[in-house]
């Protein structure tokens, strides 16, 4: 019986992965997969992949200039920060399909 994307999650990627699978292998299960869902999930795991390295740099960042210890390391670090957040921005939008998603994080 399928499952359900809505009612078990953790059930229906199993069930979905398992379809893929055998499609891979030359079956013909075409049908069963819930294609549409499938692609959604695809999409979003890549969206929230981008989103969470994003942040994680953007973290990075605020740390190494949250408290310098020195006048010289507070303009060494936030210069490093802005380019660095400029970098980020300016890779992600050329990736494919990141229209859309959370624009780069500022200091």
């Amino acid at each position: 019986m399928p499952t359900d994307l809505y009612t078990d999650a953790l059930a229906w990627s199993g069930q979905q992965s398992a379809l893929l699978r055998r499609l891979a292998a030359g079956e013909r299960v075409n049908d069963a997969i819930d294609w549409p869902n499938v692609i959604e999930e695809i999409a979003d795991v890549g969206k929230s992949e981008l989103r969470a390295v994003q942040s994680l740099i953007a973290r990075a960042i605020k740390h190494l200039t949250y408290r310098p210890k020195a006048v010289d390391v507070i303009f060494s670090y936030r210069s490093l920060g802005s380019r660095s957040l400029h970098l980020v921005g300016s890779v992600t939008s050329k990736m494919p399909n990141s229209t859309g998603c959370e624009k780069t994080p500022q200091l």
